[in-house]
């Protein structure tokens, strides 16, 4: 059979269409999937600001006491 330069492009085109529709598909579909290496570095990160906040929570205890005591030993002394 025989097809004319314009309908052969046209087929081209449709194809190639198809193809980078098919390409995207599959990119999106890959990207949905959770990877190892992303879990890994999520489970990292997570630790981190797990650790971060566990000292921000120590450091501010330690104010608080260290406030308190500085008050109570202030208040002790203008008493004396």
């Amino acid at each position: 059979m025989f097809y004319n330069d314009w309908t052969i492009q046209h087929l081209a085109a449709e194809h190639q269409c198809e193809l980078r529709c098919q390409a995207e598909a599959e990119r999106l579909a890959q990207a949905a999937v959770p990877q190892p290496d992303r879990w890994r570095w999520l489970n990292w990160l997570g630790q981190q600001l797990i650790i971060t906040g566990q000292r921000l929570q120590a450091q501010h205890k330690a104010a608080v006491t260290l406030a308190a005591l500085q008050a109570a030993t202030e208040r002790d002394c203008q008493t004396r």
